[in-house]
């Protein structure tokens, strides 16, 4: 009688394992699955970011920036720089947009809203050289370790967008 009573026992506890066992599986399945999950939405929401960042630097750029950069920002001139602060003011900043730079291609600043940052120079990041030897536009998301990024931090992640515009003087800037 007392082996007819072990084995019932014994299959319920044979149940009870391999029950537990598939539900370990399951969850370690489940728990690999949400993590390739998370890693791809990142990973298409950052290429997401950085798509509509590209697009609305080459409207904002085009619209804008590229009629407002004159001579007289290129030389400094306190109207120029103004006149142009004021539009970057009123029709650029804000979201998305956290930050205005426009480059010389040997690394100056010649504009920024930061004003800071205005006739600084700093080598310029691969990127930046990459978009203006090809002429296109270049997204990334900004390393904010870079000295000509220490205003930005603490803005949280950024994307950084660089786009070559030839003035109406010939002169290039980005």
């Amino acid at each position: 009688a007392r082996a007819r009573l072990l084995t019932p026992l014994r299959r319920a506890v044979r149940r009870h394992r391999t029950i537990a066992q598939f539900a370990l599986s399951s969850a370690a399945l489940l728990v690999l699955v949400a993590a390739i999950g998370a890693v791809t939405l990142k990973h298409l929401a950052t290429g997401e970011a950085l798509s509509d960042a590209r697009l609305v630097t080459v409207a904002v750029s085009h619209g804008v920036i590229e009629r407002e950069v004159t001579p007289g920002v290129l030389h400094g001139e306190p109207s120029s720089l103004a006149r142009l602060d004021r539009t970057v003011h009123e029709a650029i900043l804000g979201r998305p947009i956290v930050r205005v730079k426009v480059w010389t291609p040997e690394g100056r600043i010649v504009y920024s809203d930061a004003h800071a940052l205005i006739g600084q120079r700093f080598k310029l990041p691969d990127d930046m050289l990459e978009a203006l030897a090809e002429g296109t536009v270049r997204a990334d998301v900004s390393d904010l370790s870079r000295p000509e990024n220490r205003l930005e931090r603490g803005e949280g992640k950024l994307v950084e967008v660089y786009l070559p515009l030839r003035l109406a003087t010939g002169r290039m800037v980005m």
